[in-house]
């Protein structure tokens, strides 16, 4: 092999003829490290080039950057198929996506579902797309609270998140609903009324969900604060409606604050204010029914 490698020119050609007697040897890849891209890649079918990409894509003799390369230089006129990337070429898989040589799918995903979380985080952090297609992902409750804790995977993906939360709500508990609704109101992203009911009842706290309700507060009706309210309980449900007993007490906090605002615009509270021995209620006086 070493003979034939010294008379080698890179052409897509002598490539697969090598690879076809030999595959991708140490003598082949020392060659592929010496060029970044084949010539004349189109004298050789689809098919062909193909089955050299596939070679070249799980050679654990190449670094990733340089299988990426080499790949694109063939010209393919689609990305590889995740399934044609071996078990033990994973590890590439992240770079493989980010350089456009492989698919950005859901089923590239599937491939990693066993696989570490370091493993799964480069490859949110390496696909462009996954946010389209989040809600099609198996994820486990530890992989939803991976992606809202890691530094690498973009707003974009815990965004999508919260967006497909119907997909992962059966099974989350109460550490990843807290810190959904905690990233929510951290980054200003509104989540609907009932899926913050579902963070609830999957373990959020009140003021995590308060918190989280304020950032939509103003693009929200009364029937829709209602839904949320209700599922809270006292004092927060008796909040939304007009009627003879006309004095409420809230815990103080800005978020509550923020929904005693909104809900004055709205016409069901009519004024409130600080009271207790170190102001930490308030004191919330009712609109009365008319009449």
């Amino acid at each position: 092999a070493l003979a034939d490698v010294s008379r080698l020119t890179a052409t897509v050609g002598n490539a697969v003829a090598y690879v076809e007697s030999y595959g991708v040897d140490e003598h082949f890849a020392q060659f592929l490290r010496t060029i970044t891209a084949f010539s004349n890649p189109t004298s050789r079918d689809e098919t062909t080039r193909r089955g050299l990409a596939v070679a070249l894509a799980n050679s654990a003799l190449l670094a990733p950057s340089a299988r990426v390369e080499l790949v694109k230089s063939l010209q393919l006129e689609a990305r590889l198929d995740p399934a044609t990337i071996t078990a033990s070429a994973l590890d590439a898989l992240p770079d493989l996506v980010a350089g456009g040589v492989v698919q950005d799918s859901a089923v590239t995903f599937a491939r990693v579902a066993a696989g570490s979380w370091a493993l799964k985080e480069r490859l949110f952090a390496a696909s462009s797309s996954v946010a389209s297609f989040i809600g099609e992902l198996a994820l486990s409750t530890d992989d939803v609270h991976d992606i809202f804790e890691s530094q690498l995977v973009p707003d974009s993906v815990r965004a999508a998140v919260c967006e497909n939360l119907d997909s992962f709500l059966p099974d989350l508990g109460a550490a990843q609903a807290g810190k959904i609704a905690k990233w929510a109101t951290e980054r200003v992203h509104a989540i609907s009324p009932t899926h913050l009911v579902a963070l609830h009842r999957a373990g959020a706290t009140t003021d995590d969900i308060l918190a989280a309700l304020a950032v939509g507060l103003a693009d929200i009706d009364l029937d829709a604060i209602r839904v949320v309210t209700d599922d809270l309980g006292e004092p927060f449900s008796e909040l939304t409606s007009i009627g003879d007993r006309r004095v409420k007490t809230v815990p103080a906090s800005a978020t509550s604050e923020a929904l005693l605002e909104r809900l004055r615009e709205l016409g069901t509270v009519s004024t409130y204010k600080r009271t207790g021995v170190i102001a930490q209620q308030f004191e919330v006086h009712m609109k009365r029914v008319p009449g």
